[in-house]
Parts: structure tokens; C-alpha cells; sequence
């Protein structure tokens, strides 16, 4: 079953995204229990916790910058990736390829000093990736310890509640299978930071986040986002 045959499964699911109010050091609303959100870089660490496998920041770029990214052409936008040791975050932007990404670097610098903090290496990977397509159909976990996702234009990541899903169904090909009757597909909103916790996180075997990617409509060009990992 390839990405493709995956979209008809939308039909039948409801989806839901859940804003960062700036207000509010955590969602409301009946948010699913494995969801920790903070409007504060020092609560990154919320996701450390047991039962907690995603972590929602709302970054706000400066306006300059959305501009920026709407504006420009979908295929000059970059694919990029540079592991750079925790300790020479600050040096980033001069490795971007173009100004554009130079700037959403700029901008990033605290999130990503925020997320290098989690992870248990003393360096990380960052990427820029640009897709036209779904690239992960299937909803799954991440064999790393913390993934960190924001989308720059395009879909966002959508995600399950803990509560929803049938983990003895993952990588059995069909989500259908995986999703718990009922289930509330959770979408990232673009510029929303995400942070999954990962199966190689020490204790969380059995109970990473359980997510995938978009479907990518026919009125966008593309999806470009942001991904780091420890290297």
C-alpha cells in the first residue's frame, strides 16, 4: 500500500488542532493526557515526564519572516542539513544556504538551545525538508530519543492521544487498524513547534508518540518543515 492509497482513510477520521494559548501554560479543552505544552522555553522539560510524549511551543516568527517564506517559490525554497555540537548552536545561521534560512535559524536560535537540552547527545542534526508527497503514510514511532518538527509552509504533523491507538497494530500497514474507533487525528499548525518523545528515550519503549505525516492537497505546492534530532 503505498501514500496514495492511504488518503481515502481521511474520510473517516475527525481532526483537531491545538493552539498554544500565550495565555496559558497548558491546553485546555479535554487535551489528550500525553500532551504537555508550555508558552515559556524553560518548559521544555515538561516532556520529560512519565505519560508526556508530545510537547506543543507556538514560535512566532516575525512578521518579516512569514512574509519571506509565503512569498518565495516553493522550488527555491531549500532542502538543507547540517549536526552541529550543542555548543555551537550560535554558529548555525552562517552555514545556512541562502538568507531565508539564515533567518528562520536566526529566529529558531532559542527553541533550538531549548530542544538541544533534551536530548542526550552533545550534538544535533537539523534538517530543512521539502516534500510534494506524503512521506510517512503510517502512523508510527520514532526509534530516536526526541524528534523536534515545525512546518514553514504547508500541512502540519498530525498525531494520536495515547488513549486512541492500538499499539499492538503498529507497522501492520493499515492505519485503520492502529486507530482506536472514534479516534481525533491531532494536527500541528504551521510555525507550531513539536516535540515527539521518541522509543529510544530511556523508559518510553512501548510509548513513544504515535504520529505521521500529512496529506499534502493539490492546492499547495509542497510541504517544507524543520526537523532535528540528536546526531
Amino acid at each position: 500500500m503505498d501514500a496514495n492509497d492511504h488518503m481515502f482513510e481521511d474520510v473517516f477520521e475527525t481532526r483537531s488542532t491545538l493552539h498554544v494559548d500565550t495565555a496559558a501554560d497548558e491546553p485546555g479543552g479535554g487535551a489528550p493526557s500525553n500532551l504537555c505544552a508550555t508558552d515559556s522555553l524553560d518548559g521544555f522539560g515538561k516532556v520529560l515526564a512519565k505519560g508526556k510524549n508530545v510537547l506543543l511551543y507556538f514560535w512566532t516568527p516575525s512578521d518579516e519572516l512569514r512574509e519571506s517564506i509565503a512569498k518565495t517559490r516553493f522550488s527555491v525554497l531549500p532542502s538543507f542539513s547540517e549536526t552541529v555540537a550543542k555548543a555551537d548552536l550560535a554558529v548555525l545561521p552562517s552555514k545556512a544556504p541562502d538568507g531565508i534560512t539564515s533567518r528562520i535559524l536566526t529566529e529558531l536560535a532559542g527553541v533550538l538551545a531549548a530542544f538541544a537540552e533534551l536530548v542526550p547527545t552533545n550534538a544535533v542534526k537539523v534538517d530543512f525538508c521539502k516534500t510534494s508527497a506524503r512521506s510517512c503514510p503510517l502512523f508510527h514511532v520514532d526509534r530516536v530519543s526526541f524528534r523536534m518538527l515545525c512546518t514553514l509552509r504547508g500541512p502540519g504533523t498530525e498525531w494520536l492521544a495515547d488513549g486512541a491507538v492500538n499499539r499492538k497494530r503498529l507497522g501492520q500497514d493499515d492505519n485503520r487498524k492502529v486507530t482506536k474507533q472514534g479516534a481525533l487525528v491531532y494536527v500541528v499548525a504551521p510555525f507550531q513547534i513539536c516535540v515527539l518523545k521518541g522509543e529510544a528515550h530511556l523508559g518510553s519503549c512501548g510509548a513513544g508518540a504515535v504520529h505521521r505525516s500529512p496529506a499534502v492537497p493539490d492546492t499547495v505546492d509542497g510541504r517544507w518543515y524543520v526537523r532535528v534530532d540528536a546526531a
